[in-house]
C-alpha cells in the first residue's frame, strides 16, 4: 500500500500533467470550462459533460477514500488530494472526447446535409440558368422575327408610299387630259357645226351642178343627134355629088358642128 500510496502521490506532484506533459489539463474546480474558438452551443455541451465528469468524479473518490479508512489508521495518508485531481482529469478527458466526436460527427452530419442542399441549390440554379438560357435564345428569335417584320412593314410602307405619288400623278394626268378632251370636244363641235352649215351650201351647189350636168347631157345627146343626121344626109349626098362638092359640104356642116358645141 505504501508503494501505491506513493505512486500516485508522485503521479499528483506532477503538477496535475501525469502522462501527457504536453498538455494542459482542464479546470474542473470553480467556474466551468469553455473551450476557445468554439460557439455557444458547442461550451454549452462541454459544460455540462464537465458537470458529468465533476459527479462521477466526486463518487470514485468517496469509494477511494472509504477503502483508505478500511486499510486502518496505520497508513496515515490522506489519498484524497492527489488521486481526486488525476482521476477527475482522465474521466474528463474521456468525456470530452467522445463530446468533441460527437460534435464532429454532428457537424459532419450538417456538413454534408447543406452540402446535398448546396448542391441541389446548385442544380436548381443550373436549371433556373439553363431556362434563363431558353428564354433568352427564344426572345433573341423573336426580336428577329419582330426587326424583320419591321423590315417589311417599312418596306410595304415604302412602297405604298410610291403608290401613293403615282396615283397622285395620274390623278394630275387624268384631270389634265379631261382638260385637254374637253377643249378638243369643244372644237369638234364647232368643227360639226361648220360642216353642217357647209354641207347646206355643197348640197345646193351639188344640186346647181347637178341639174348643169342634165341640162348639158340632153343638149350632148341632142347635138349627137344632129351630128348624127349630118352624117347620113352627107352620105346621100356623097351619092350626088361631086367629090369637091362633098368636101365644101363637110366643111360647111364642121364648121355648123364646132359652133354648136362652143354653144353647148
Amino acid at each position: 500500500m505504501e508503494t501505491g500510496t506513493s505512486r500516485l502521490a508522485d503521479e499528483s506532484e506532477d503538477n496535475g500533467l501525469g502522462k501527457y506533459p504536453n498538455r494542459e489539463s482542464p479546470e474542473v474546480e470553480g467556474e466551468p470550462h469553455v473551450l476557445p474558438g468554439t460557439n455557444a452551443a458547442i461550451a454549452a455541451v462541454v459544460n455540462d459533460i464537465q458537470n458529468a465528469d465533476t459527479t462521477k468524479a466526486s463518487k470514485v473518490i468517496s469509494s477511494t477514500s472509504a477503502m483508505n479508512s478500511s486499510l486502518g489508521s496505520a497508513l496515515n495518508i490522506d489519498t484524497s488530494g492527489p488521486v481526486h485531481p488525476k482521476v477527475k482529469k482522465r474521466s474528463s478527458r474521456k468525456e470530452l472526447k467522445r463530446a468533441v466526436d460527437t460534435i464532429g460527427n454532428s457537424l459532419t452530419a450538417i456538413s454534408a446535409g447543406q452540402s446535398l442542399q448546396l448542391q441541389d441549390q446548385a442544380g436548381q440554379l443550373r436549371e433556373c440558368h439553363e431556362n434563363l438560357n431558353d428564354h433568352s435564345s427564344q426572345l433573341r428569335e423573336q426580336s428577329n422575327r419582330f426587326q424583320n417584320l419591321d423590315d417589311q412593314l417599312r418596306s410595304h410602307s415604302d412602297l405604298l408610299q410610291k403608290q401613293e405619288i403615282t396615283l397622285n400623278q395620274l390623278r394630275q394626268d387624268n384631270r389634265a387630259l379631261r382638260g385637254s378632251l374637253q377643249r378638243v370636244l369643244q372644237s369638234l363641235s364647232q368643227v360639226i357645226t361648220i360642216l353642217r352649215k357647209s354641207n347646206k351650201g355643197d348640197k345646193r351647189a351639188l344640186r346647181s351642178t347637178k341639174k348643169r350636168a342634165e341640162r348639158e347631157l340632153k343638149e350632148f345627146k341632142s347635138a349627137d343627134k344632129t351630128t348624127k343626121v349630118l352624117k347620113r344626109s352627107l352620105k346621100s349626098l356623097d351619092r350626088v355629088l361631086t367629090p369637091a362638092d362633098v368636101v365644101g359640104v363637110q366643111q360647111v356642116a364642121g364648121g355648123k358642128s364646132e359652133g354648136q358645141e362652143q354653144e353647148g
